[in-house]
């Protein structure tokens, strides 16, 4: 049997599944498993943390957080946030909802400068309203 890589999430009062190996989405629709929005599916990627606050869809990756406007079926890009948050372009992040706010914690691994081997973790966080 072959195992899938998949993502789930509660958008627009449906739920939708992100199966990675076939890049696709899928919406439930009447407990049936239909294609979903392609525009979405191409925003929503396997390595990147989403979440949805109020009516409003949010994906990160690579340090860049998109922004999916259902209406006219796009995603773009939030600027300026960056230098806010000193996100590194390769970072494992994580999102979330707080208080309608977005929530954005990464870890950032640091070394002595004496020593290599010596290394210590930094814990990152933000908060963006948008």
């Amino acid at each position: 049997m072959q195992q899938f890589s998949y993502h789930s999430l509660g958008y627009d009062e449906d739920v939708y599944v992100k199966i990675f190996e076939k890049h696709m989405n899928y919406k439930l629709n009447k407990g049936r498993w239909r294609p979903g929005d392609m525009a979405m599916d191409r925003g929503w990627f396997c390595s990147s943390s989403s979440c949805v606050i109020e009516t409003m869809l949010y994906s990160l990756l690579c340090g860049m957080i998109k922004l999916y406007v259902s209406k006219e079926k796009y995603w773009k890009y939030l600027k300026g946030l960056a230098k806010c948050f000193g996100l590194h372009r390769y970072i494992d992040a994580k999102m979330t909802g707080n208080g309608g706010k977005l929530a954005i914690m990464w870890e950032t691994i640091m070394y002595n400068n004496e020593c290599q081997s010596s290394e210590y973790h930094v814990i990152g966080a933000c908060f963006i309203t948008y």
